[in-house]
């Protein structure tokens, strides 16, 4: 009698981990559904929210404050040879410039003062190891914390100057 007693606990106790395993891997990948597709980027529009747009795309990889020059719903310039007043007198203006990224597209957002969008434009997708690529977005927020000062001191690819 205790052997078939400890045949059933064990048998129990595998199929309590195999349900576990199975119910965690449908959470790990319904968490890990990619936003950041050229799909998503086309469902951008001028005037969206803040709120809309990380409904849309998910929590952003990077986040930065600048005064920036939007000239267009597709083009945005910065210019780091000259302090925050000067480009204030020239007609720049303060914005919030938020990134996501997947291997397949790179999509920037421009937001003004009131959280709205005011421009977005895309880029090549970025390579990234396995791990990144798979975790959840929860998981991928949490990185781009741990990364914030190095993501903010890199320079846009495609730095336009405006002369006001």
């Amino acid at each position: 009698m205790g052997a078939i007693r400890q045949s059933l606990r064990t048998r129990r106790t595998a199929l309590g981990a195999v349900v576990a395993i199975v119910v965690l891997a449908g959470v790990f990948f319904l968490l890990a559904h990619e936003t950041v597709t050229p799909a998503n980027f086309g469902r951008l529009r001028i005037g969206l929210s803040q709120a809309e747009v990380h409904e849309l795309l998910g929590p952003p990889r990077g986040r930065w404050n600048d005064v920036g020059n939007v000239t267009g719903p597709d083009q945005y310039a910065t210019n780091c040879t000259q302090d925050k007043e000067s480009l204030l007198a020239k007609g720049y203006q303060e914005y919030l410039r938020e990134q996501w990224s997947s291997p397949e597209i790179t999509i920037i957002a421009v937001f003004d003062q009131d959280r709205r969008l005011v421009c977005r434009y895309r880029r090549p997708g970025q390579e990234s190891s396995w791990l990144a690529a798979h975790s959840p977005p929860f998981l991928r927020d949490a990185q781009s914390r741990s990364t914030g000062d190095a993501i903010r001191s890199m320079k846009p690819a495609q730095v336009r100057e405006s002369r006001i």
